[in-house]
């Protein structure tokens, strides 16, 4: 058994055990939670480097693991900010869940389900057992835990997946003021929401321009 990595851990925590699935690519915490949670992780390398909410590269040269690789290769040269790579990042979400699910395959903390494509179902149980035991410290017994952990608990607030973690999958009471509390110093998680709202104003905007478009085309017909 392999520790996993930070996006991995990520990952396995949206599993829906019941259904089996995992979120589409087109949710908010696998389109943009997914690249935000690979940045983290190059920054722990030292890949990357984070002045405030600018990321500065160090090191793009590949490291031999096809998922870090592929982000690599698609970061700009100079610096620029978080939010900027996450978006740029979400492009490529679906590939990152697909080979970021062979890491769980191949790390024994999944399976796939026989005769059921694109289903999957826990394998190693102390996999799961080990990440949930780190959140639960911080979020039911008011431990500090340590920045990777509440990086990861923030994420997934910034995604606004957090109820259906905390609360539908796992029970615990925790409150969105608790962990928004949390979250609002961690410059990821405020990167990755800014991005989220971005987008979502954009589409509302295309939405309504649309709207307008039709409106103003029937009128003078």
């Amino acid at each position: 058994m392999s520790d996993l990595r930070f996006s991995e851990e990520l990952l396995l925590l949206t599993l829906n055990e019941e259904k089996q699935t995992f979120p589409s690519s087109s949710t908010a915490i696998i389109k943009f939670g997914l690249p935000a949670a690979i940045l983290f992780e190059l920054v722990e390398m030292g890949k990357l480097k984070l002045q405030g909410d600018t990321l500065e590269p160090i090191s793009l040269e590949p490291i031999g693991e096809s998922l870090l690789d592929m982000v690599l290769d698609t970061l700009p040269q100079t610096d620029s900010l978080l939010k900027n790579s996450i978006a740029r990042l979400s492009g490529k979400s679906r590939k990152y869940r697909e080979l970021l699910i062979n890491n769980l395959i191949q790390k024994q903390a999944i399976n796939e389900v026989l005769d059921k494509k694109n289903h999957f179902q826990i394998w190693y149980e102390k996999q799961l057992q080990h990440t949930r035991l780190k959140l639960q410290e911080i979020l039911m017994y008011d431990q500090e835990g340590d920045f990777r952990t509440r990086t990861l608990i923030a994420l997934i607030y910034a995604c606004d997946y957090h109820k259906k973690i905390f609360k539908e999958k796992w029970g615990l009471r925790t409150t969105a003021r608790q962990i928004k509390e949390l979250s609002k110093e961690n410059v990821f998680a405020k990167a990755l929401k800014n991005t989220v709202k971005g987008t979502q104003v954009h589409i509302i905007f295309t939405l309504i321009t649309f709207i307008i478009i039709l409106l103003k085309e029937l009128c003078s017909s």
